[in-house]
């Protein structure tokens, strides 16, 4: 390994610094964001499992008013995260998940 070589790795881990520093500010305002929704925030974190930034996403992606879902499966069925479950005769038929929202 010749200086270059130090030198080009020496420019990598500088770069990979940068970035972890510019997502952590990335992530401090995003978790700024929901301030105002702290209390349903804070309710979400409650899942096993939830942290912050995944409460936030979800927060973001469905609101604060759980209302206009009138039970968890139609919400999972609007995110196209539950697939059918279709068995009959002890073998399996189609199962599969649809496409929610691509955003």
């Amino acid at each position: 390994m010749n200086d270059h070589h130090r030198w080009m790795i020496r420019q990598s881990v500088e770069h990979i610094v940068l970035l972890d520093e510019q997502m952590e500010a990335a992530e401090e305002r995003i978790m700024d964001a929901p301030e105002p929704f702290r209390r349903q925030l804070d309710l979400r974190c409650t899942i096993p499992g939830m942290k912050d930034l995944n409460a936030a996403t979800i927060l973001a992606e469905i609101g604060p008013d759980m209302s206009v879902f009138a039970t968890a499966a139609k919400l999972c069925h609007w995110a196209g995260i539950c697939p059918g479950n279709n068995i009959t005769g002890g073998k399996r038929k189609s199962s599969i998940s649809f496409h929610g929202n691509i955003y």
